[in-house]
């Protein structure tokens, strides 16, 4: 884990709110089935968007989304990614 110890040191100071991965948040348990339906309807929002902006993320995984501490998710990492589109889709915005 020893990226995500230099992205939270690059973000020392400039965004507090992104407290810890999904990985690190189901390492202590199981989610309640409410928390567990947002954070997947978040995660579906978000693809949903970088796909009608033609963007495969192509890396979605516990460690590459983040949970912050006002209850929003980011999906972060996004080496992978594809650009598909060179027009966006505005059936997703």
């Amino acid at each position: 884990m020893d990226d995500l110890k230099d992205l939270r040191a690059r973000l020392d100071g400039v965004d507090r709110r992104l407290v810890e991965t999904l990985r690190e948040r189901l390492e202590g348990g199981a989610l309640g089935w409410r928390k567990a339906a947002e954070v997947g309807a978040s995660i579906a929002d978000g693809l949903a968007a970088a796909h009608g902006a033609g963007i495969i993320h192509r890396d979605l995984k516990p460690d590459n989304v983040f949970l912050t501490s006002d209850g929003r998710v980011k999906i972060l990492d996004c080496g992978l990614a594809r650009i598909t589109a060179t027009e966006p889709d505005s059936s997703y915005a």
